[in-house]
């Protein structure tokens, strides 16, 4: 078996990497930004990721359609594909959270105090 390292990748994504090794995809890192990756994909197409891998632009790596995992040198990263309708309107997820972090906490507060007098 060989040893590489992980990160945030599941069991069973390690597992359907490794069964398909014909699916990987080279490519260069064409954008970062926190949480997220667009990879142009050396078949000529372009794949845009949620990952928490960190490569630079025009880092090569490989992307694991199928089992949703990158690979950046020797570490596995998850990456789910970010899917937009329209490119001119794509919202990258973790911009998202972090434009409602603080509507995200306060329900979650809510929530929490709410068991608390549930349970009192």
């Amino acid at each position: 078996m060989i040893n590489r390292t992980l990160f945030d990748v599941l069991p069973i994504q390690e597992v359907v990497a490794n069964a398909s090794p014909s699916a990987w995809r080279d490519g260069l890192v064409v954008s970062h930004r926190p949480g997220a990756l667009t990879i142009a994909l050396l078949d000529g197409s372009e794949a845009a990721v949620m990952t928490g891998a960190t490569p630079e632009a025009g880092e090569p790596v490989a992307l694991h359609p199928v089992a949703e995992v990158v690979a950046v040198g020797g570490i596995w990263y998850s990456a789910r594909p970010l899917v937009a309708v329209d490119e001119a309107r794509a919202v990258f997820i973790p911009d998202i959270i972090f434009e409602h972090a603080s509507t995200i906490a306060l329900h979650a507060e809510a929530q929490i105090r709410q068991c608390s007098d549930i349970s009192a």
